[in-house]
Order: structure tokens, then sequence, then C-alpha cells
């Protein structure tokens, strides 16, 4: 039987609740996947990826051993016009130990979180919203909402 997937455009459809989940990160890896197979605007495939520990959401429907996080690079336009299936990203969890979020981001920001996160991973928190789907069955969801933030140890606290 063929994996079903829903689209975004299917989730929001449903006006599925969507439920939180924060990604604590215990480590960050980079690197680049070149091939001379890929199309010539795209013969490298650099990578960003973030490790997170076991993780629970809010309401305790989805909870995973460990989260590996993808940061991949799509036009901004993709985003801000929900274009393709799963526009903002989506999460993968067939293995009930370990999900897959691949979140997906502008080359400006990924540029400049990478250039913060090697200096300190400890201000990075991610957190997700994932669509709570009518059939249990389905194990790959898009994001309904994703925040990426970082915060230096050095920001001053409000007063």
């Amino acid at each position: 039987m063929e994996r079903y997937h829903p689209s975004l455009e299917e989730v929001m459809g449903e006006r599925c609740l969507d439920e939180p989940m924060q990604l604590f990160i215990t480590g960050i890896s980079f690197g680049d996947f070149a091939h001379s197979e890929n199309a010539a605007d795209s013969i490298s495939s650099p990578f960003l990826r973030l490790d997170s520990g076991a993780s629970r959401s809010e309401h305790g429907t989805f909870e995973f051993e460990a989260v590996i996080i993808h940061l991949l690079e799509v036009d901004g336009s993709s985003i801000e016009n929900l274009e393709g299936k799963c526009p903002l990203g989506m999460v993968n969890f067939y293995d009930s130990d370990l999900a897959h979020v691949n979140i997906c981001a502008t080359k400006g920001f990924l540029d400049r979180l990478f250039q913060a996160a090697l200096h300190d991973r400890g201000g990075l928190s991610v957190r997700i919203g994932i669509p709570e789907w009518k059939h249990s069955e389905v194990k790959c969801l898009p994001l309904t909402w994703y925040q990426v933030i970082y915060n230096s140890d050095d920001t001053p606290e409000n007063e």
C-alpha cells in the first residue's frame, strides 16, 4: 500500500488543530553534497542539520526519543505564497523513536543562522506546529508553522 501524505492545503481545508512542539537543540552539523547528475543550477546541496533529544508535544499527542531537523534552502516566494505540497516543511515519524523534520527557509536566513549557531548553539530553539490529522496511520505531515529563534548569550535582558 502506498503511503499517503496530505498537503498543507488539505490540512488547512480540514481546519485541523495543530499541536506545538518545542525542540531543544543538542547538536549542529553542516555539509555539502555535490553530484554531477544534479541540474546545472543545483550541483551543490549544502545542508544545515540540528539535532534534538527526546521531545513531546504540548498535549502529548506526539512524542519522540530524538528529532533530526534539516533546514532546507528554498526560494522565499514559495514560503510567502505557500506554494507546493509542504511549503513550510514537514515532519516524518514513520520511525516511532526518531522523527525527521524538514524546515524550508530562505538563503539569507540560513546564512545568518549558520553564522550565529557556529558561535553558540545554546541560544538556538525551534518550535513547530504539527497538525492533528484525522488518520492516525499517516506518519508524514506538513508543518502548519515553525519558529527558529537564535538568542545570543550576550543579549541584554529587558528591564
